[in-house]
């Protein structure tokens, strides 16, 4: 068989063609770009903070730290930004109480 010249191709030929020149989609996982940040577990958010990840845990359910939860029964997967955590826990700044068992003047 010889090939025909395009001319001699119905329309929908030629567009088939241009469908097999175009690079195939990847149903593969891409790698994140740089402005991506992953999320992380409650032991990844409670090593960052120092803390338990019991503690974590509880201080997400309660509102008091930025966290993201999957699921929407009781038993919720919760996952965690280190920078939304950063953010939060700078914005709050320091507010120094005296927690010492000794009296002031003693020191």
């Amino acid at each position: 068989m010889t090939p025909k010249a395009n001319s001699d191709m119905p329309a929908h030929s030629a567009s088939v063609q241009e469908l097999r020149k175009r690079p195939q989609e990847s149903t593969e996982l891409e790698e994140p770009s740089d402005d991506y940040e992953p999320f992380v577990d409650a032991a990844r958010a409670a090593s960052f903070l120092s803390l338990s990840p019991r503690h974590v845990l509880t201080l997400a359910r309660s509102g008091a730290i930025p966290a993201h939860p999957l699921g929407n029964g009781q038993r919720r997967v919760w996952r965690f930004r280190l920078s939304e955590l950063a953010s939060a826990v700078s914005a709050r700044g320091v507010q120094f109480i005296r927690q010492s068992h000794v009296p002031k003047g003693e020191i």
